[in-house]
């Protein structure tokens, strides 16, 4: 069974595993820079600096969950300096800038004003690439091993841009189905009606693109020569934890702007509050507002006129207080709880598993991902008092 136990050197565990994110964060932006820097000097140009330079000052002094995720494997896979990887832990951060990049391409999130929003793109590319170096040169890895990292990068970048398929051309606010049929000819089909087939493919949606940018993570497990049954425990429980991590950002999206830049515990990569919106994305919440009856048609005529005619933030608000009323965090919280957490192959079950077989100390750094999960600051923030707490 899964068990707590005593904190280290009389710290609790929240500040353990800050001062540890911290940690790791300091160590490896350093060599991201070292890494775009060097890509410079050997190409003998400067054209993309500008555009990178645009996202990397949103990520610089910030906590970088995933490298710090990428050490957790390694050390559960028994790795012992987590510092002789830094390369690896790079790569992760550089695959998971590749995909915000790209997001401001495809989404033109609000914060992100640029003249040619495509250029974004092609920086998502040079990031990606640049991770795909990080790996081909991190020191101390058999061909192998390596071989087994760019696979998992290359396989975890297939599944987000799958992810955004469906993102764009799926999931769309006007209901619009786009369904791809055995020959690839793309034909428009019935609006979302039940609830069923929409989850479906939004919890799909998630796995892809949330799950992916996590399983990634499970790359400093093969640096320590992991390759069997902790590995895969490993890659299901991260991707799970993807999952859910998806689930409350979107979520997020309802909070209003100057809640998040206000709150530091609000904090996201970019502020982009209802960009879902804006965009017609057709996320979990989006979906309980447009099919409320007292929100649908005012959630369908702000997204139809926001491209002539930006809404108040009394109007937008009114969404935001909806999902307050309809106990949005207790149905995150059942929703997360059914498709992520509980079953076999869910979180807890994975944590259990891995309990048995992975490094001690390293083993109760991970069991953060509960209180990350159930616990988020974002989540937390649509706070009902009738919501049950899930164990």
């Amino acid at each position: 069974m899964l068990t707590v136990h005593r904190a280290v050197d009389n710290k609790t565990r929240k500040e353990r595993h800050f001062d540890r994110i911290e940690e790791t964060s300091k160590a490896v932006w350093p060599i991201i820079i070292g890494l775009i820097e060097k890509q410079y000097e050997r190409d003998k140009s400067s054209a993309l600096r500008g555009d990178m330079k645009l996202f990397l000052e949103k990520r610089e002094n910030k906590s970088l969950l995933r490298p710090y995720l990428a050490r957790l494997a390694y050390e559960l896979a028994g790795g012992k300096d987590w510092t002789s990887i830094l390369n690896l832990l790079a790569a992760v951060e550089l695959f998971n800038i590749s995909t915000y990049q790209s997001n401001i391409c495809f989404d033109q999130k609000a914060d992100f004003r640029v003249s040619q929003p495509e250029n974004q793109f092609i920086a998502s590319m040079f990031s990606l690439s640049l991770a795909q170096i990080a790996v081909s040169e991190q020191q101390g890895m058999t061909a192998e091993a390596k071989s087994m990292a760019l696979e998992l990068l290359s396989r975890c970048n297939i599944e987000v841009y799958e992810g955004q398929f469906i993102d764009i051309n799926l999931l769309s606010l006007e209901g619009l189905r786009v369904s791809i049929n055995e020959n690839n000819a793309s034909k428009l089909d019935q609006p979302y009606g039940a609830k069923d087939s929409f989850m479906d493919e939004y919890i799909h949606r998630c796995t892809l693109i949330g799950g992916a940018t996590f399983v990634v993570t499970a790359i400093g497990a093969i640096a320590a020569n992991s390759h069997g049954h902790l590995t895969e425990l490993l890659m299901k429980c991260y991707r799970q934890f993807g999952v859910a991590a998806q689930i409350i950002n979107d979520l997020a999206d309802y909070i209003p702007e100057e809640d998040q830049t206000n709150n530091g515990r609000l904090s996201r990569p970019y502020t982009n509050s209802y960009g879902d919106l804006r965009m017609g994305r057709l996320t979990y919440p989006t979906y309980l507002l447009w099919r409320d009856a007292d929100t649908s048609s005012k959630l369908i005529a702000i997204h139809k006129r926001w491209q002539h005619l930006v809404p108040t933030k009394d109007e937008l608000i009114v969404f935001t207080n909806a999902l307050k009323k309809m106990n949005i965090r207790g149905k995150i919280e059942s929703l997360i709880r059914v498709k992520t957490w509980k079953g076999k192959g869910g979180i807890k079950f994975t944590l259990d598993e891995l309990e048995k077989i992975s490094a001690r100390e390293a083993f109760n750094d991970l069991l953060f991902i509960r209180s990350f999960i159930f616990g988020s600051s974002m989540l937390l923030y649509f706070q009902n008092n009738t919501g049950k707490k899930y164990k």
